[in-house]
Formats: structure tokens, C-alpha cells, sequence
């Protein structure tokens, strides 16, 4: 049996690493791995989370350190992109955004001590990395790229060169494309930018190449800038097509990673969140009540946060692959996951004839893609409910939302709260044609709880009768009125005779029934 490394939280929001037993198998390099951040913990406790950052996930490891290791490893990366981060070093400060604090709240992985983590934890564990790593640097000699190099040579920090991709209103080439470098500090306090070929004129021989050094490391990497220094462009501004543009933005990681900065329009930055199928159902209350009762739904097809229609979606299909312009603006385009959202867009659509129910409504929420029945990632639809649905369901999680409904007047008992709430409980969820579970504990009053229910039943039927001449005034469910007279309680045999007490002293005129059953 191997020995895997976890991690635990203490009470204290100290992290304590340990070893547990493991079924599974190891390569030889997570074995490693292991070791070695284990006797990182064991020489330095208190800059260990720190050391963390250089290193890099692996799927042999425990998730508990994976997680801790995207955590630090984010840190180390924000840090590397500072572009003053020479000048700066124990002064420096980087930030992380409630958007990435969200993303590790909710991908905390099952693990001991789980409990103590929330948004304040980690926001003190990132501000814990920054004070180490000031004191770290404020007691190292050397250069901040030295100080990386020692934990992780493969880490390049970012240079005074930055990449620019800006629009432009030219028809036949809507990009903008330039590269510059920084020199100095302008009035508000931020670096001011120079066309590269400047360069040449500000610089010696040496801090020219040195400057170079890490755009000749990115066309190593990248045939596109390589072209750009082979025709010189990268020393001018260029006008490029969307084509160009969209193979600039695909590989500024790659950019990034040499140490080369890139500043890019903010919707690039958020083409995450791609085409998407979104499904608002349940804006009005249905005209039956039950699981089966059929629901309003409004499918939307969405790139990025536009909404676009069938017809522009399909035809943005048939169009190649990168970017395209819609309602004045740029957005990203992946084919296949737009064919997958417009599928999706068909199969939800087919639902309009027979109507969507109640039933399949909850279904598609819990999981879209069986309902839909295609392979397409959940994350991809979104189901929002309407103003209907989403009052039923608040209902629902919080019982407390649910208005107090009196008895029928023959019945003679106070409800105490909780037995109220239940009441309640049970005629909001009639009223919907749903089945409830009352689950009280024995003793709190369950019986009377289902007698002053049935009492509301009875009147209900009553009502029904004496207004059955004039429905369309009054508010009567047809359905109730078809339910049988006859209620049937089951209980358990022992108890017999004390429930019947019970209910005869809220009925009285159950007595002379008892006394003469024939």
C-alpha cells in the first residue's frame, strides 16, 4: 500500500501536510514530487505555500495539493507579470479578483478541515504569500529573475516589451497591430510606451539585444511573430484582417509565457463564456396544477452576453471560424461549440408542440443534457426560472415564505407555529397537485396537522358545490372537486385507539359515527 500527501486545516487556518494510506499506484515522478514537498514543509513551514507556486499540478497528486498548488501557483504567476517588479521588489503589490476568489471557493476539494475555508481565509493565505515573498526578496542580493530562476528556470518575467491588438474602423482590415517598450515613468504614475523601433536609437548594443532577447525566445515559439521580425513589421504599426487578429489572440499565452505582455480589447478577455443556450421557463403560473402541467419557456441563443437569433447563429455556422462582428461588436467564434448550442436550440425547441411540463422543467435543470438527450457540456446551458416558477421554488427551500392558511371552521384545536408552517406546507404544495412529505418527528403533531388539512379539503368541496353555477366568478380548481369524499388515513394498528381519540376530540360528530358505524 503507497502513501499519498494530503493536506489538512487546522482550526487555527494553518495548513498541516500528512500522509495516508493509498490503493493506487504512483510514477515514480509524483513520488518524487511528494518528497520533495514534504521536506520543503519540513525545512520551512512558514514559506512552504509560497515554494508551492513553482511547482505544478499532477494528476497523481492528492487534490487537497493540487488545489493549494493552482492557489500559490496563480500568485507566482500575477508576480512574474508585474512589469516593475525589478524596481518595485519588497514594495510590490498584486491583487486577486473577487472573480478568482470565487472560482477556489467553489472548487474547495473534500479535505480535512474543509469547514474553516471561506472567501476571508483565502484572502488572508494570499496576503500571507505577498508578505513572504517581500521578505524573501528584500533579503535576496541578486535580481528578481535570479530569485525565480533558483525555484523554477522555466519562469520567464515579463520584459519592458508588450504586444498591443487594438480595433480599428478601416473596412478591409479591422485590427491594429503594434509592439512597444517601456521607458520610465510618465506623470500618473504608469510606464510610458514606445514604438520597438525606438529602440534602437535609446539603447546600447547590449540592453538592445537584452531587450530583444525575449521577443526572439517568442518567434521561436510562434511563426506568426517570426514572420513579423522577417518583414520588419514588428517594428511599426500594421493593419491586420480578423483572420490575423484571431491567430494574435489564440496564441498570446504563448506570448505571455516568454515574458512578453499583451494588451488586447476586454471582450477577448472575456470569451470564456463562448455560446451559450439559455432557457428562461415558467414566467406565468400554468392553467392545470400537477407535474404535468405545461410551462411557458423561452430559449436564447447567446455569444458571449449578445444575444443573437436562430438565423444569425446559423448563419455565423456557415462562416469561417474566428471572429465575427455582431451588433457592433467583436466575438469570439467556436464552431463546434455553436453547432453543439444550436442542436440544443433544436431539441429544446421541439418541446413547443406538446409543451414543456413541470416535471421535465426540474429534470432539465438537474441535467440538461439527458432531457435534451445530447452530449453537449452542462455548462453550456443555463436554465433561469421565470417570475411563477421561481416563487414556487423559493417556497419551497424556505417554507417560512409560505402564508399561514386557516382551518376550516369545524375544527377545533389551536396549531402551535410549526404546526402551522406544516399546514401550510401541505396546501401549498396541494395547490400545485404535488405530493408532500410531512417528516415531524413522533409526538410534534403530525395528525393534526393532516385533519386540519383535510378540514380545508372538505370545505374546499363544499365551496365548490354552492358556486358550481358560477365558476368564472370564482376561483374553484376543478380538480378538487373530482377528488373522492372519502379520505383515507392509514396508521399504525398499536396506536388505534389513541388516534381516534385524537380525532373525535377535533370532530365531535365523528362519535355518533363510531357509536352506530352502519
Amino acid at each position: 500500500m503507497n502513501l499519498q500527501l494530503n493536506l489538512s486545516i487546522m482550526p487555527d487556518g494553518s495548513v498541516l501536510p500528512e500522509w495516508t494510506s493509498f490503493d493506487g499506484k504512483f510514477s515514480e515522478t509524483a513520488v518524487n514530487i511528494q518528497k520533495k514537498l514534504f521536506e520543503l514543509y519540513e525545512n520551512d513551514r512558514e514559506k512552504w505555500l509560497f515554494y508551492l507556486g513553482f511547482h505544478s499540478p499532477d494528476t497523481n497528486l492528492s487534490a487537497s495539493i493540487n488545489y493549494f498548488i493552482r492557489f500559490s501557483k496563480l500568485f507566482v504567476e500575477k508576480l512574474s507579470r508585474e512589469t516593475a517588479l525589478e524596481s518595485l521588489r519588497h514594495n510590490v503589490n498584486v491583487n486577486i479578483s473577487d472573480v478568482e476568489i470565487d472560482n477556489f471557493i467553489y472548487s474547495i476539494p473534500i479535505m480535512t478541515g474543509a469547514e474553516y475555508m471561506n472567501r476571508d481565509y483565502l484572502v488572508d493565505l494570499w496576503a500571507s504569500l505577498l508578505k513572504v515573498f517581500s521578505f524573501l526578496i528584500k533579503n535576496h542580493d541578486g535580481t528578481v529573475e535570479s530569485f525565480f530562476a533558483a525555484f523554477n528556470p522555466d519562469i520567464h518575467l515579463a520584459g519592458q516589451v508588450f504586444f498591443h491588438l487594438v480595433e480599428s474602423k478601416h473596412p478591409e482590415w479591422p485590427f491594429a497591430f503594434t509592439a512597444t517598450y517601456t521607458t520610465g515613468m510618465g506623470a500618473d504614475g504608469k510606464p510610458m510606451h514606445r514604438l520597438l523601433k525606438n529602440a534602437v536609437d535609446e539603447f546600447d548594443d547590449v540592453q538592445y539585444l537584452q531587450l530583444l532577447s525575449k521577443v526572439h525566445r517568442t518567434a521561436e515559439k510562434s511563426e506568426l511573430i517570426n514572420e513579423l521580425i522577417q518583414t520588419g513589421d514588428l517594428f511599426c504599426a500594421v493593419h491586420w484582417t480578423s483572420e490575423e487578429a484571431f491567430l494574435f489572440l489564440r496564441e498570446i499565452p504563448l506570448y505571455e509565457s516568454t515574458g512578453v505582455l499583451c494588451r488586447i480589447p476586454d471582450w477577448w478577455k472575456k470569451r470564456s463564456s463562448g455560446a451559450k443556450l439559455k432557457i428562461n421557463m415558467g414566467d406565468k403560473k400554468p392553467s392545470l396544477a400537477g407535474l404535468d402541467a405545461i410551462l411557458d419557456f423561452h430559449p436564447e441563443i447567446l455569444l458571449g452576453d449578445i444575444e443573437i437569433t436562430e438565423e444569425d447563429a446559423r448563419q455565423i455556422l456557415h462562416e469561417s471560424e474566428g471572429l465575427a462582428f455582431i451588433k457592433n461588436r467583436w466575438v469570439a467564434v467556436d464552431h463546434d461549440k455553436l453547432k453543439q448550442i444550436i442542436e440544443a436550440y433544436d431539441a429544446i425547441k421541439n418541446f413547443e408542440q406538446d409543451g414543456l411540463t413541470i416535471r421535465e422543467a426540474m429534470q432539465l435543470q438537474l441535467n440538461p443534457d439527458k432531457v435534451l438527450d445530447l452530449n453537449i457540456d452542462i455548462s453550456e446551458i443555463s436554465v433561469s426560472n421565470g417570475e411563477w416558477l421561481n416563487s414556487v421554488i423559493e417556497k419551497m427551500k424556505s417554507p417560512h415564505k409560505i402564508s399561514n392558511i386557516q382551518p376550516a371552521k369545524g375544527f377545533r384545536a389551536t396549531l402551535r407555529e410549526y404546526q402551522q408552517k406544516g399546514l401550510n406546507w401541505l396546501k401549498f404544495m396541494d395547490s400545485l397537485g404535488f405530493g408532500a412529505c410531512l417528516a415531524d418527528d413522533m409526538g410534534l403533531g403530525k395528525t393534526i396537522q393532516v385533519l386540519a388539512f383535510l378540514s380545508i379539503l372538505k370545505q374546499e368541496r363544499n365551496n365548490f358545490k354552492q358556486n358550481s353555477g358560477n365558476l368564472e366568478k370564482e376561483s374553484f380548481n376543478l380538480r378538487r372537486a373530482k377528488t373522492p369524499k372519502t379520505n383515507l388515513l392509514i396508521v399504525p394498528a398499536s396506536l388505534m385507539s389513541n388516534w381516534l381519540n385524537e380525532i373525535t376530540s377535533f370532530f365531535p360528530e365523528l362519535n355518533s359515527f363510531l357509536a352506530h358505524p352502519d
